[in-house]
């Protein structure tokens, strides 16, 4: 799967930048990636009790979780649409900020909460243990510069900021 080919979809810079990040962060680019504990699918791993509904939503009907695993192009569809939606919310709620921004997307993303993106409580699934919020989110801020700063070269290399 080559991620740089996610510059065609219809969305701002900064929501493929964070996608790329949550990809990168949940599954290394897997599209078959399974989690043992909590079942979560795909690139981004997508909880399977939210595949139907975001499916439905994004692309019009059902995916089922076959289907969703062998797709790497459903994934990114039905991931982007999600994250597009979050981070309209976020950008909203967060007075400008573009970092407090992609930390509340992450947050939703992780916990399904965007204003616990500071809890540094540990995180438990079924006894194992995961990265607390805040961790999570600040990992995704990190990557996510660095991918903005990568699709930022790409498309627009050294004239972007010139006059």
């Amino acid at each position: 799967l080559r991620i740089n080919s996610l510059n065609t979809l219809p969305y701002d810079i900064e929501v493929l930048a964070i996608l790329r990040a949550i990809i990168a962060r949940e599954s290394s680019g897997n599209y078959r990636a399974v989690n043992p504990h909590s079942g979560a699918l795909g690139l981004a791993q997508i909880m399977p009790a939210n595949l139907k509904s975001w499916s439905r939503e994004a692309l019009g009907r059902e995916v089922s979780r076959s289907e969703f695993l062998n797709s790497p192009t459903l994934q990114i569809q039905i991931i982007a649409f999600r994250l597009n939606k979050y981070w309209q919310s976020a950008l909203a709620s967060s007075n400008g900020n573009e970092a407090i921004a992609v930390r509340k997307v992450a947050s939703l993303w992780y916990s399904g909460k965007a204003n616990l993106f500071n809890s540094y409580t540990p995180q438990f699934y079924r006894g194992y243990r995961y990265p607390s919020i805040a961790e999570y989110t600040l990992k995704v801020l990190q990557r996510y510069l660095q991918e903005k700063q990568s699709i930022v070269a790409a498309n627009y290399g050294n004239s972007v900021g010139e006059q």
